[in-house]
């Protein structure tokens, strides 16, 4: 019997390493250009240099550049909230996946709720957007007592797998 369904979509924003990650590709990218410029006397030089050239705006291009747009999909059925990471709208990766028995408790990030949690030594997976929105809330979930997991949860989300775990999703 299938407990409730529904999938949410966070789009993560832009973080100061994002640009760094950028910007030091494209620094890469110049720094070679005005190498082979200024010591591309002889053949084989210029060809190396060409070569890394070519071979840095490739890797930045199909590789570091994706990464930098990313989303993330929540996914709840069968008393599982699943996360998934889809890089440049393309590429799609599973992150984790975690059970409604095994969570210890769902609440707004920053509730008092969450007190008896906070001078504990946890694993802390961020899969939220980083931003205000009125369409989603930051909310934390305790996993077996040794994971925060930061999630973007819009109110139907929460409230539906608050129907299938009432005594472990609070929304104060």
């Amino acid at each position: 019997m299938m407990d409730g369904y529904m999938e949410y979509l966070v789009k993560r924003g832009a973080t100061k390493k994002d640009f760094l990650v950028k910007g030091i590709c494209v620094w890469v990218v110049l720094v070679l250009c005005m190498l082979s410029w200024m010591f591309g006397t002889t053949p084989v030089i210029k060809i190396v240099l060409f070569v890394l050239t070519i071979g840095m705006i490739a890797f930045s291009w199909f590789y570091v550049f994706p990464r930098t747009e990313v989303e993330y999909e929540y996914l709840y059925c069968d008393k599982t909230i699943s996360v998934d990471v889809i890089y440049s709208k393309s590429s799609r990766k599973s992150l984790a996946s975690y059970e409604l028995d095994r969570i210890d408790i769902i609440a707004p990030l920053g509730s008092h709720r969450l007190d008896e949690y906070k001078n504990k030594k946890m694993e802390v997976k961020d899969y939220s957007s980083g931003m205000d929105s009125d369409l989603h809330k930051p909310y934390a979930l305790i996993y077996t007592g040794n994971t925060k997991v930061i999630l973007d949860l819009p109110e139907e989300f929460v409230k539906m797998v608050q129907n299938n775990g009432p005594r472990k999703v609070f929304t104060d």
